[in-house]
């Protein structure tokens, strides 16, 4: 997952295709992130970028991953065989 997100190609046409948009609401730092997890501070960025790497997730695995071929998902590591849900239970959109 992290090798799709520093993939800059994937990462616009997944916001082209799907219309989400990060922007600058990434926290600062990875210690920020854990800091405000840490405090249960969860400013609106926060959850924007939250919702922005969930659908991106499933947009990987629907739209990338299922489409390898079965020998090389095997090889590359375990991937469920379920579609994502959010964290509300809907089905994250491809």
């Amino acid at each position: 997952m992290s090798s799709a997100f520093r993939n800059e190609s994937l990462r616009c046409e997944f916001e082209r295709l799907t219309g989400h948009s990060l922007g600058s609401v990434l926290p600062v730092s990875a210690l920020d992130l854990l800091i405000d997890q840490a405090t249960g501070h969860r400013p609106a960025e926060w959850l924007t970028a939250q919702r922005y790497m969930q659908a991106f997730a499933a947009f990987v695995r629907e739209c990338v991953w299922t489409r390898l071929p079965v020998e090389t998902r095997s090889a590359s590591g375990w991937v469920p065989d379920y579609p994502l849900r959010s964290g509300a239970g809907e089905l994250l959109p491809c």
